[in-house]
């Protein structure tokens, strides 16, 4: 389907009358949000739900046959993983909008987008749910699925003339410095990258919850054949919305998804430039739609959180979000102008910081910090995080005594081959 695809527009009464010629169903319809489909939940007088989705009239039909075949291919390895399809009650010929219509099965729960809070538990489940399906779906082939969409990630570079669109400068700029990335660091990779077919919009409006964890996963319209990479990145770049720290929730995500659908050390090594490619692709795309239509609140859903997540990622270090993620799969990884390291736990410094200070020297923090490493104006703990506001450790030791920065500092770096960018002290305030 086209950028210029009209939604249906059937009213209550007619979608009520198609329920009941085409599947012999009636109850209560509520109309839901959807992107190029019109969506109806149907509630029936006996207690249970459904949804009817009418697609636009020049869906082709191979398109929604793909998807209710991998909605059954799905659940034979998955149950309760995704909606399953209703057969029409009659074979009578129906008009060609009406063959556009398919009944699914509701699936319980609540969407990510209102889940609360995102632990690390729910974002780590989210991973291995996603990692599960496209295990799943390594086994599914659909000719239908070839195709060129410009919600596949490896068209990205598509929609560089998009930005146009975008009113602020600023803004504009951010977009293409993240779409230029992809075309000198992704592209030249994705014909050396796993490929099949994935379901290709894990966002968090089409992600179901419940008792803290991922359980369901719902509209299988973007499904395309692609590098299947793409999946944890799309799944990634919504999971890092409105987070405090995109790259530990990302590195949540990565964690999980590895745990059920092992990852390539390339695969890894792309994902900051592809989280950052699916949400300028999402803005940029989001300000094109404002053009043409303006005022559509399901098109802008996402904007102002995904700008707040590129401005996250702008101000990350590549190598550094790299570094986290490869950790979060336990992969080797080298740190940057540093031999790789192994961390030891937290109590054998606090042991001998209770030896060496007295309790007028207090810890900044309830769990003290472990600093392992320090790159640019920061300084790393043992899991990833970078702290500015421990660069003033070492001044505030300086003050208290240099014999007793001496006694605390200097053993950590003769420890670490000498090098002061590489230590492991918990910190003081």
């Amino acid at each position: 389907m086209s950028e210029t695809t009209k939604q249906p527009d059937f009213t209550l009464a007619e979608a009520a009358a198609l329920l009941r010629q085409r599947y012999g169903r009636s109850g209560t319809l509520t109309p839901l949000p959807g992107e190029y489909d019109q969506n109806f939940r149907l509630d029936t007088p006996d207690g249970r739900s459904c949804i009817l989705k009418i697609s636009p009239p020049d869906t082709p039909p191979e398109l929604l046959a793909m998807q209710d075949e991998a909605l059954t291919f799905i659940a034979r390895r998955l149950p309760q993983a995704c909606p399953q399809p209703i057969p029409p009650a009659t074979s009578h010929q129906l008009p060609a909008t009406d063959r556009r219509s398919r009944l699914l099965t509701w699936l319980p729960g609540t969407l990510y987008a209102h889940a609360r809070p995102h632990t690390a538990v729910l974002q780590r489940s989210l991973g291995q749910f996603i990692g599960q399906l496209d295990k799943a779906l390594a086994a599914f082939e659909h000719p239908a699925a070839h195709r060129r969409l410009q919600w596949d990630l490896s068209q990205a570079a598509s929609v560089a003339g998009y930005t146009k669109c975008i009113t602020g400068k600023e803004d504009r700029a951010l977009a293409e410095r993240f779409l230029d990335a992809f075309q000198r660091r992704v592209q030249p990779c994705l014909p050396h990258l796993r490929r099949q077919i994935i379901h290709n919009d894990a966002n968090d409006y089409n992600v179901l919850t419940q008792n803290g964890r991922v359980t369901g996963i719902i509209d299988f319209g973007d499904m395309v054949h692609t590098a299947v990479i793409h999946e944890l990145a799309i799944a990634c770049a919504y999971a890092i919305l409105d987070q405090p720290d995109p790259l530990l929730a990302a590195a949540q995500v990565i964690a999980g998804y590895h745990q059920a659908y092992p990852l390539l050390d390339e695969e890894v090594d792309l994902l900051y430039d592809l989280i950052a490619t699916r949400l300028a692709v999402s803005v940029t795309l989001a300000a094109y739609r404002e053009t043409a239509a303006p005022g559509n609140a399901y098109h802008q859903i996402s904007a102002r959180p995904a700008w707040a997540a590129l401005r996250q990622l702008a101000a990350a270090d590549p190598t550094h979000a790299r570094t986290i993620f490869r950790h979060a799969c336990g992969l080797r990884y080298t740190a940057i102008n540093l031999p790789p390291h192994s961390t030891t736990p937290s109590a054998p410094h606090l042991t001998a910081r209770r030896q060496h200070l007295g309790p007028s020297l207090s810890l900044a923090y309830d769990e003290p910090l472990q600093i392992v490493r320090g790159y640019r104006q920061y300084l790393y703990d043992e899991n990833g995080r970078g702290q500015t506001a421990a660069v003033y450790i070492k001044q505030r030791l300086q003050m208290q005594s240099p014999r007793l920065l001496l006694q605390t500092v200097r053993p950590a770096f003769v420890r670490s081959g000498g090098n002061p960018e590489s230590h492991t002290t918990p910190c003081a305030s």
